[in-house]
């Protein structure tokens, strides 16, 4: 069966920009990533959204312990299976599944959870309703994305339990920005 996005995995350059240095920065820094945590990324099905061949998961393996990457197309799954091999990355699993089927991938606790551009193609309100219940309670998620979608992603999270929303963005590549959402502190 052929989906939307599985032209994706035939070509990872497509999704493979990698990502600022200062994404990295403001994830370590944000959720004091020191080699411990477990992160998690979420893909979705549709022609241009999704993390590809987990461009995401693949970057954050130096900072994190494990990192789950979920992508409901088994094709992505295995580019991104074989790039981790490649760059020698063992500390990813590849999981199908999408956002949906978060509380039932029986994930053990998240203390991050990064999303693409994917979130578009998300119901985001339960999205993050679900998140609420495998993440850590310091955890929170990391939504890189456009400008062009600030308001509306500022605008989901900020009505979620994860209403402390912080936006970043930077020139290179193309006007990338990161919305990063945690729960507020008490």
């Amino acid at each position: 069966m052929t989906t939307p996005f599985a032209s994706a995995a035939a070509y990872p350059d497509r999704h493979g920009t990698p990502y600022p240095a200062q994404l990295h920065a403001l994830l370590a820094d944000r959720f004091v990533l020191d080699g411990s945590q477990t992160a998690l990324e979420l893909g979705a099905r549709g022609a241009d959204a999704g993390p590809g061949p987990g461009v995401l998961a693949l970057s954050l393996t130096p900072s994190v312990d494990h990192v789950y990457a979920v992508h409901p197309d088994p094709e992505v799954l295995a580019e991104g299976s074989r790039l981790a091999e490649e760059r020698g990355c063992p500390n990813v699993s590849w999981l199908e599944g999408d956002a949906s089927a978060i509380t039932r991938l029986c994930l053990p606790r998240i203390d991050l959870c990064v999303i693409g551009d994917a979130f578009d193609e998300m119901d985001g309100e339960r999205v993050l309703a679900d998140l609420d219940t495998v993440l850590a309670p310091r955890g929170g998620v990391a939504v890189i994305t456009s400008p062009d979608r600030l308001e509306d992603l500022t605008d989901v999270l900020a009505k979620s339990v994860f209403s402390r929303v912080e936006t970043t963005s930077w020139e290179q590549p193309a006007g990338l920005t990161a919305v990063v959402a945690t729960r507020p502190r008490l």
